[in-house]
């Protein structure tokens, strides 16, 4: 019985929001910590949240790599999450993320390298509900991209 009740109060939470990159590949040159152009979604306040992001992405020619953060635009809101991507051809690092629009440790440290990018946690938001976005920056100098497909997905727990 027990195990009824949990399935049942889960389908009924399972209300799902997804956002893509989708037009064109969404490129920054920029040094500081700006959103994935098609990467945000509106969140509820008083809410928890699941999240899920999948980026293709993509370094400029040089070895100083990309870094990554997550952005709530409310106050109040508190962020539970990892993050797990190629930082070279060979390696692959994992990281915490305890606070919004702070950057990771770099991740693609080899000159125009490839690689995948996995964001997952957990949102719960204050009084007020705001947008969850992912942000991305070119660590020095040249281009970080996230390329068409990448995806952003929200569940609301409760």
């Amino acid at each position: 019985m027990r195990m009824t009740n949990l399935i049942i109060d889960y389908e009924k939470s399972d209300v799902q929001n997804m956002a893509m990159v989708t037009l064109n590949d969404a490129a920054t040159l920029s040094n500081t910590l700006v959103g994935v152009a098609g990467l945000s979604i509106p969140l509820m306040g008083n809410s928890t949240y699941e999240f899920e992001a999948v980026l293709s992405c993509n370094t400029g020619n040089n070895a100083n790599g990309t870094e990554y953060g997550v952005n709530f635009s409310a106050a109040g809101a508190t962020i539970e999450a990892i993050i797990l991507g190629a930082v070279t051809t060979a390696t692959s690092r994992t990281n915490r993320i305890v606070a919004f629009n702070t950057a990771t440790a770099a991740f693609l440290t080899t000159a125009l390298q490839d690689g995948g990018i996995l964001i997952t946690g957990l949102i719960q938001t204050g009084a007020l509900g705001g947008n969850l976005t992912i942000q991305h920056l070119k660590v020095v100098a040249l281009t970080s991209t996230v390329r068409i497909g990448s995806w952003l997905k929200t569940r609301k727990l409760e």
